[in-house]
């Protein structure tokens, strides 16, 4: 007569009948994805954007993720300027949200600060001062138009006084950090010596997206997110 043995799945897997699912290897390199608009020339760019609490990935010693608006006098990776929210872990272990804002003609790159509260929309701003290649920043912590300048008060010499809206979406950590990012209200000032703003004409991707399992969704010309693959 015959018996019935039964063997559990578990039993299974573990005499090795089937085998193992491969981890999915960790990279904790930097990955941006850039928006961009062809309205140029720019003297300063604002939007607001969703500060959004991300998966971190902790494989990685310094796991992170942050979203900016950012300008450029060209279309290169040389020189810059932007302001932004950034999501890291403090010396204990808990999350935190804080303001920075970042040049690179000289390399500088200074954190306020300034701790913010997650989740909700925000609003940031860098625009030039007439008359120079200096640099002022901003933040709205709740996007109705209550602006906070942040950093030197006369602003940051930049060496250059106009060039294209841009804005940022990045992370270090892949696959554990998230990506997924909201903009919308994109704006550029332009004119140099007026306080006049107009929307972004054509938001699109601009160049190679390095998020690996995200994408770019476009909204209108002057909205966009950053969705999961």
């Amino acid at each position: 007569m015959r018996r019935l043995i039964a063997v559990s799945l578990g039993a299974i897997l573990g005499a090795g009948f089937f085998p193992p699912i491969p981890a999915q290897a960790v990279t904790c390199g930097e990955e941006t994805l850039f928006a961009i608009s062809a309205d140029f020339p720019a003297y300063g760019t604002k939007a607001e954007v969703y500060l959004k609490d991300r998966n971190l990935e902790n494989s990685c010693s310094s796991p992170n993720a942050w979203s900016t608006v950012h300008l450029r006098p060209d279309t290169g990776y040389t020189r810059w300027v932007e302001i932004g929210w950034f999501e890291d872990k403090d010396s204990n272990g808990n999350k935190r949200w804080r303001l920075f804002y970042e040049t690179q003609l000289g390399g500088l790159k200074e954190y306020a600060n300034i701790l913010l509260n997650c989740c909700k929309w925000i609003a940031l701003r860098l625009q030039n001062i007439d008359g120079g290649n200096y640099w002022k920043f901003y933040y709205d912590s709740d996007a109705n138009g209550g602006w906070t300048l942040i950093g030197p008060s006369g602003g940051i010499d930049t060496g250059f006084h106009k060039g294209y809206p841009y804005s940022e979406t990045g992370r270090r950590g892949d696959p554990g950090t998230g990506a997924v990012d909201h903009f919308r209200e994109l704006t550029f000032k332009d004119d140099r010596a007026l306080y006049n703003w107009s929307h972004w004409t054509d938001a699109h991707q601009f160049g190679v997206n390095y998020i690996t399992g995200y994408e770019y969704v476009d909204i209108s010309h002057d909205e966009y997110q950053v969705s999961a693959v």
